[in-house]
């Protein structure tokens, strides 16, 4: 199987989402999984899709006409806001989009957009009126990723699914998770946890989940139960994180969500012909 991540520093803390994600499907399929990035900070999809016009620029011939290599998927990551603002920047964003699921057509590959989450204060600096807190900005970012989605599909006949990882941090908030048997932090400190320092970036238990929620999505897979733990978590958070990200995928939506790229839960990737 041979994945692109396309995205910025949300994919390459911690050493790469791609690389957990890659180590979670080979145990998933038994089979050679190879998983780029080109994730550079603070990108764009308007970045991304000068880039691959570009030929200085590796995703040139990673996506763009320089290279004819196929992906069986493509993860297209936005900057971090950028879906939920809305007007202008909302626009762009759809635009860019327009052009990147184009070259992944034409690579073979089936289209992924992370849905990435909500600052930990929000963004009260930059936007008050639109990011006052998580609660808003999570809502706004779940609902442009939605719609960018659903917009692809309409008007280019293209579909893509989502890797709802916003969710799975919502759903953490949203249990506040107390002490009990596994041994996590009381509370709201469990959330905290998701977070690096400044708020906004994955901690390791937060690339582990956006992982987990990336695999579950391509495959049809649950992680609980998977043992590779290449960011060497603790036990009880490995548990923890596996069955948050396989209640978030497996949760039935009816319509809201476009398809997953399986059509019944249990890791059907394993009867597909995969690209070496």
């Amino acid at each position: 199987m041979r994945i692109l991540f396309v995205g910025n520093s949300f994919i390459h803390y911690n050493g790469g989402a791609e690389k957990v994600v890659a180590k979670l499907l080979e145990e998933h399929l038994g089979a050679k999984v190879y998983a780029r990035r080109y994730a550079p900070g603070g990108y764009t999809w308007p970045q991304h899709l000068a880039d691959t016009k570009d030929p200085s620029s590796s995703l040139y011939k990673l996506l763009g006409p320089g290279g004819t290599k196929p992906w069986d998927y493509i993860i297209f990551q936005e900057q971090s806001q950028a879906p939920a603002l809305g007007g202008k920047d909302t626009l762009e964003s759809y635009e860019a989009l327009s052009g990147l699921v184009q070259f992944a057509k034409e690579r073979n590959a089936h289209t992924v957009l992370l849905m990435t989450w909500g600052y930990l204060e929000g963004d009260r600096r930059a936007h008050p009126a639109i990011f006052p807190d998580y609660h808003a900005m999570q809502e706004r970012l779940a609902n442009g990723y939605l719609s960018l989605a659903a917009r692809i599909h309409e008007e280019h006949n293209i579909s893509s699914s989502i890797a709802p990882a916003g969710l799975a941090w919502q759903h953490i908030h949203t249990l506040q998770h107390g002490r009990n048997a596994v041994k996590l932090p009381a509370g709201k400190d469990t959330f905290f946890a998701m977070y690096a320092k400044d708020g906004i970036h994955p901690s390791p238990f937060g690339t582990y989940l956006e992982a987990c929620i990336v695999a579950n999505t391509i495959t049809g897979c649950r992680s609980l139960g998977l043992t590779a733990n290449p960011l060497e978590l603790d036990g009880d958070w490995l548990v923890f994180l596996q069955g948050v990200a396989d209640e978030v995928v497996f949760q039935d939506r009816g319509d809201v969500f476009p398809p997953y790229p399986w059509t019944h839960e249990g890791c059907q990737q394993r009867l597909g012909t995969l690209t070496g």
